[in-house]
């Protein structure tokens, strides 16, 4: 896992304001008056062995989570057939 690239084409200037005058920026604040700003965005967990690790007990809890739901689903359905 590498690290990703992300592009904004911004359309309102008014939400961003200049650090130095908290004025809304203008198009001139950019390269060739094009209101884009790109970069490469970091991972959010550094660690790999971590992030695989985490992915794998997400895996796991899932399946867990998914037998209990059947579990209770099939025990709602003998409770709902004797309340007949």
């Amino acid at each position: 896992m590498g690290e990703a690239s992300i592009e904004m084409k911004i359309k309102e200037l008014s939400i961003f304001k200049t650090k130095e005058t908290a004025r809304s920026l203008t198009n001139e604040a950019f390269t060739d008056g094009k209101p884009e700003m790109n970069g490469m965005v970091p991972p959010i967990i550094a660690d790999l062995v971590e992030a695989e690790d985490i992915r794998t007990k997400s895996v796991e809890s899932s399946k867990l989570l998914n037998y209990f739901n059947a579990g209770n689903f099939f025990l709602m359905l003998i409770l709902g057939g004797t309340m007949r």
